[in-house]
């Protein structure tokens, strides 16, 4: 029982993982303390390696019912709003549901997707987001997109906030300590985004602008050297 509650707990970290994943995870391991307690109390033990070894008579098999139907009731507490929104989450993840059993205004844009052989193809090879991103037209599928975008900003762990603070810490330090917020929020917002930076285009635009520059103040002093001289002409 230990050993399955730590690979659920290694299922639900990491990043970039959506909230309906998180969710099936979840589920799924309700499913097993369900059929856990279910061979239990028949005192089957084919899934308990350390019990199975000892003699049947000798195991308490009521209490340990008991604590399973317990981890069962507090899964049910933890994650019942989670349970309310499980139609929700399931059009989400499959949209390829049946379009009768969902809500009215997806059902005409499950019906027109459905029967698109292209994009039943890409839901099969590609990642949800990406299949999300590049083959779903908001034009063609406004509710479904909106739907979906509902879904995709969800944050399915405190991953993101944690690694924020752990480079905030990197970033803030006690030799850093007159940075100001606004230096802090880019410094940040660098640290912690996904995009690379084009170095070398941001140091060619920046040779571009030197150049620029030099160039205003070469001009600038040959009109000054200019009026200079005509002045001293005219004197």
């Amino acid at each position: 029982m230990t050993q399955m509650l730590m690979e659920l707990n290694l299922k639900l970290q990491g990043k970039d993982q959506l909230i309906s994943k998180l969710f099936e995870n979840v589920e799924t391991f309700a499913l097993k303390l369900k059929l856990l307690k279910q061979q239990l109390s028949s005192k089957v033990l084919v899934h308990f390696k350390a019990s199975s070894e000892r003699n049947i008579n000798t195991i308490d098999s009521e209490r340990h019912c008991t604590l399973i139907l317990e981890l069962i009731d507090e899964f049910d507490t933890r994650f019942c709003d989670f349970k309310k929104e499980k139609n929700e989450l399931d059009l989400f993840a499959h949209p390829f549901s049946k379009a009768e059993t969902v809500r009215n205004e997806f059902q005409m844009e499950l019906i027109e997707l459905q029967n698109n052989k292209d994009l039943k193809k890409a839901y099969k090879e590609v990642e949800l987001l990406e299949f999300y991103k590049k083959y779903m037209s908001i034009e063609v599928f406004p509710h479904l997109c909106r739907h979906a975008i509902k879904y995709f900003t969800l944050f399915g762990s405190t991953y993101n906030c944690e690694q924020l603070f752990s480079k905030m810490k990197h970033v803030k330090s006690e030799q850093r300590n007159r940075l100001t917020d606004e230096h802090l929020t880019n410094t940040l917002r660098i640290a912690s985004s996904n995009i690379k930076a084009d170095i070398d285009h941001l140091c060619k635009k920046k040779t571009v602008s030197s150049f620029t520059l030099i160039e205003l103040l070469y001009n600038f002093t040959l009109n000054l050297n200019y009026e200079c001289n005509c002045l001293f002409k005219f004197k």
